[in-house]
């Protein structure tokens, strides 16, 4: 009688094994597969079990018994294959992978049997969320370090992005006994389009000022607005003739240019060239001392300190 009750609590008790068993392949949230190798010594699915595989149809009912290459095809199986094969060889495997737009995170670990690896186990689970999600991140980010390294009316780079740059350059220069020079001018009687005009032709008139230098400067060269209607120019291995040119070159544009509303519009330059004895503060004062003699001087013009 003992005995019959042993046997049936043994039996009840494997039953609930298999509804535990069958409730956790239902549930996971993770992909569970088994691999194993036939005969020939291709590998094949024992288990295949998941979000992924029911997605796909690809659970153990459909892909038990087959192998890699039935499953996803020989073109698409050689990645996969590479890894499987590594765990086959005793070496615990984490890759990333994606299928049909689903990136997925798998872990291999090898089991061993009677001291031989017969079985890989896998384990897998969907990060597309967490890729986007990082992607997301990146692109925002990047979007910030251009938003602080770029003046948002003309999209030049902005004082805190010159302010960097020339200091660089001043380094270089110094260290490696090489040229540099410094482009600064101001606009012209800007105020005087901003109260007759408006700020909205007053910002349009700096745009089209930015877009016009931006193509009369040299590759070499870093252009951008210093603030209000001040810009400047950072000429690396330049001496001072070199950028007395590039100052010209853009004074002569904007003089003959007609701007929004038929808009005439000069502006007043600063030149000076680096000297080893100075740090940045003094070459900005010369170019900014320079750029307001002009300006006493009459106006659209180039002077050079």
């Amino acid at each position: 009688m003992k005995e019959v009750k042993m046997q049936a609590r043994r039996y009840d008790y494997n039953e609930e094994i298999l509804s535990n068993y069958a409730f956790t392949l239902n549930n996971i949230k993770n992909n569970i597969f088994r691999l194993a190798r036939n005969e020939d010594g291709e590998i094949i699915y024992l288990l295949n079990e998941g979000p992924i595989p029911n997605k796909f149809n690809l659970a153990t009912d459909v892909v038990y018994g087959k192998t890699i290459q039935d499953i996803f095809g020989k073109e698409q199986s050689l990645d996969i294959l590479e890894y499987f094969e590594r765990a086959f060889q005793g070496e615990i495997v984490q890759y990333k992978a994606e299928f049909d737009e689903i990136c997925f995170e798998t872990m291999l670990s090898p089991i061993e049997i009677n001291g031989e690896i017969s079985e890989v186990a896998g384990s897998s689970y969907d990060i597309t969320e967490r890729i986007l999600y990082q992607k997301q991140i990146e692109s925002l980010n990047a979007e910030l370090r251009l938003l602080s390294s770029t003046d948002k009316l003309t999209g030049l780079c902005n004082r805190y992005k010159l302010d960097e740059i020339l200091r660089y350059e001043i380094l270089q220069a110094k260290r490696y006994h090489k040229e540099l020079s410094v482009v600064f001018f101001d606009i012209d009687y800007f105020k005087r389009i901003n109260d007759g005009y408006g700020h909205t032709v007053g910002d349009t008139v700096l745009k089209e000022i930015a877009n016009l230098c931006k193509t009369l400067v040299r590759d070499t060269d870093t252009l951008g607005r210093w603030g209000g209607e001040e810009f400047l120019v950072v000429c690396p291995k330049t001496s001072l003739e070199c950028a007395i040119t590039v100052a010209e070159r853009i004074r002569m544009a904007m003089e003959s240019n007609s701007f929004v509303a038929d808009l005439t519009v000069t502006a007043s330059f600063g030149v000076g060239e680096f000297e080893p004895s100075m740090e940045f503060d003094d070459l900005i004062k010369r170019v900014d001392g320079a750029m307001y003699e002009a300006k006493r001087n009459g106006r659209n013009r180039v002077l050079s300190v």
